[in-house]
Order: C-alpha cells, then structure tokens, then sequence
C-alpha cells in the first residue's frame, strides 16, 4: 500500500510540473490571441501599394503627367480668330509704352515703332492692327525687331532710349485709306506657361497711305521751319 500511495504522489507531483512548464505557458498564449507583440508585429508587415492620385509623382522620380512646356517666344502666338480674346480683350499683362516719331503711320513702307523696354536678345515682337470692324495680323516677316541707336530718329527726337525696343513694321499700302483711325498691337509670345501673348502694348493712330503720306511730311517740314 506504501509503494502505491508512493507512485500515486509521483504522478501528480509529475502531472502538476508538465502542466506548469514555461513551453506550455508560451503555447497556451499564443492561443489565445491576446499577444500584443504579435499583433503589431503582424500588421508592420502588411505593405498595401500606395493609391496613385492624377498628377501625383509615381515614386520613382518621374512625375505621372507631363508639365506643359514654355512657348517659344519666336513663334506667333496668336491666331486670326484669335484676335479680340488675346489682344482687345486686354487679359494679358500690358507691355511698355509705345511712341511713335509723327502722329501718321504711313504705309507702303517701313515704319519704326518705339518701344520704351530693353531691348531683351532673342525677344521678338509680333503685331496686329484693329479696325474695330476687322482686324488683321502682320505677317511674321513683315515684323523686325531690333536694339534703338543714337542714329534711330526715335532716338534723336529723345522718344526712345539707345538701349530700349525698335518694331519696324512692313505697312502695305491697302492697309490705310484716307486717315483711318486704329489700334496697333505689339506684343511677344515668351510666355512662361502656354501660349498666349506675355506682354501687351498698343496705340491709336490714323494710317496714312503713301500718297498722302507725302503731303503730311511737307506740311510738318513746313511748320517745323516757320515755328
């Protein structure tokens, strides 16, 4: 009876020490699911791929659109249809002033246009007239831009600075007839962003054909040496 009792207490005491084992504490709650370690430790490891938005950097250096490239201010920038939006309507910045050497612009010839603005290298200007019924656009050919001189008559009548803007416009002859009254624009295209004009400047004045033109350079020769 001494031996069993004796095997019988070796069991339990057996029994209570497998029970109590730091394995089986460690199994017992990992079970559980109450681990806070292991719960931060399975989410750290998820990786969801990052939502691209429209216009956002893919990551990688390289942007997702394609940024919208400056306009090349030796091209012209305004169309026909284009005429009372870009440049009557007054939207864009207005450039510098404009002076011209007679209060006639005589056509069938060249004509200098002043621009009081430095004269900025591979900066050209464009031009446009409005006859308020209609308008028109120069040609690009038709349009030169170049540095003042102390030799420009705009210079020496002390309307222009030497370092400042000549426009010389190619007038036509069939663009005046008998005085008419209109508005000449001369504006450039180095817009930053897109394609509208960057600067702005225009002047009234009447158009004078060449015939006519020849009577109004003698009556001011004539009252410039009597005054």
């Amino acid at each position: 009876m001494s031996q069993s009792r004796i095997l019988a207490v070796c069991a339990v005491v057996l029994t209570t020490v497998f029970l109590s084992s730091p394995a089986r504490v460690q199994q017992a709650t990992q079970g559980d699911g109450q681990n806070p370690a292991v719960s931060q430790s399975t989410s750290g490891e998820r990786s969801d791929p990052p939502i691209q938005r429209p216009g956002q950097s893919t990551g990688a250096g390289t942007p997702a659109s394609v940024p919208m490239t400056p306009s090349d201010p030796q091209k012209q920038c305004v169309k026909p249809g284009e005429f009372a939006i870009e440049l009557r309507s007054g939207r864009n910045s207005v450039g510098a002033p404009i002076v011209l050497a007679t209060n006639f612009l005589p056509t069938n010839q060249r004509v200098d246009v002043g621009v009081r603005a430095p004269f900025v290298d591979g900066v050209r200007y464009f031009a446009g007239i409005d006859y308020r019924d209609e308008t028109y656009l120069f040609k690009r050919q038709d349009v030169v831009t170049h540095r003042a001189t102390e030799s420009d008559t705009l210079v020496k009548k002390h309307l222009l600075e030497s370092d400042q803007t000549i426009v010389t416009l190619n007038m036509g002859d069939d663009l005046a007839w008998f005085w008419s009254r209109v508005d000449v624009y001369l504006y450039t295209c180095n817009s930053p962003v897109g394609q509208s004009p960057w600067r702005v400047s225009s002047v009234s004045v009447r158009l004078s054909p060449y015939c006519f033109s020849i009577g109004v350079v003698l009556v001011e020769v004539l009252f410039s040496t009597s005054g």
